[in-house]
């Protein structure tokens, strides 16, 4: 076992949004389609690298599409499964959430993903020698976080909910956005007041409800030989910022704020172009 950190590193001006990668108490780290040096540490945790490693693959990218299936929170959530921490503190977060989930979509590849890398332990020989010293860390985001406990206990539930029929429907509209509503109960009785929950709930089950369609859309058109990538985060954007409006004019300023740490108006781009997937497949160094 090792530790495991998240990290965040501002994006450029125009996606007031953090970059998030992975590290390990060691050498190895796992860049998430961008940069891995630098930045501010936001989590930690005791895990096991081979299977942080394991998710991983191809390339880092954790079997997601960058842009269309998650972006770098949803990678590095994947990454840090072993760990049971999530890059939640990032800029932006909430708002990639609201479209992705923690995990992402893909989820019948996540789960199988899960089966197969689960059955593993131990650590790979960049976590297992030579660590870093504790001073060249922040203590920043260290931790044990029951939040992510809880969602990581959420899916291991689905991992092993039924059969293979259960998996192969995960990635209906219908189905994925079930078990979304189940993320949200538990990330509203963490960040609603009591009294809010129902109607915080109501309301980004809504939202969601009217982006899967075109979500799902822009899933099946996008193609990474093309040069659809810059028409894909453009939309891909807007729909998130479409989302957000709706959502605060839904929940009023207050309670939109102190959910989706933004302010009412302000707009969020989570999708770098640059970062999507090059023809060739492999994420850009």
């Amino acid at each position: 076992m090792t530790t495991l950190y998240g990290w965040a590193i501002p994006l450029q001006i125009n996606l007031p949004a953090d970059h998030t990668y992975v590290t390990c108490a060691g050498s190895k780290a796992w860049p998430c389609w961008g940069r891995s040096s630098g930045g501010t540490q936001i989590c930690s945790g005791t895990g096991s690298s081979v299977v942080a490693d394991c998710i991983s693959k191809p390339w880092s990218t954790a079997k997601l599409v960058y842009g269309v299936t998650g972006v770098c929170h949803q990678t590095a959530n994947r990454i840090l499964w072993p760990a049971g921490v999530t890059v939640r503190k990032a800029r932006g977060y909430w708002a990639s959430w609201l479209l992705y989930g923690t995990y992402g979509k893909g989820l019948a590849i996540w789960l199988g993903t899960l089966a197969v890398c689960g059955t593993k332990s131990g650590d790979i020989p960049e976590c297992s020698a030579g660590g870093k010293s504790k001073s060249m860390l922040s203590d920043e985001g260290g931790g044990p976080d029951e939040y992510a406990k809880r969602v990581k206990d959420y899916y291991e539930g689905l991992s092993s909910e039924k059969t293979v029929k259960s998996l192969a429907d995960a990635d209906s509209a219908p189905r994925f956005l079930d078990i979304l509503d189940g993320e949200t109960q538990i990330m509203l009785e963490e960040r609603a007041g009591s009294g809010d929950i129902e109607k915080a709930s109501s309301a980004i089950h809504a939202v969601r409800a009217s982006a899967l369609d075109t979500l799902l859309t822009l899933d099946k058109s996008f193609d990474v030989k093309s040069a659809s990538r810059e028409d894909t985060a453009r939309e891909t954007n807007n729909l998130v910022n479409r989302m957000l409006q709706s959502l605060a004019e839904s929940l009023g300023g207050d309670m939109y704020s102190r959910i989706m740490e933004l302010e009412p108006g302000e707009t969020i781009n989570i999708v770098d172009p640059e970062m999507m997937v090059p023809g060739n497949g492999e994420p850009r160094a």
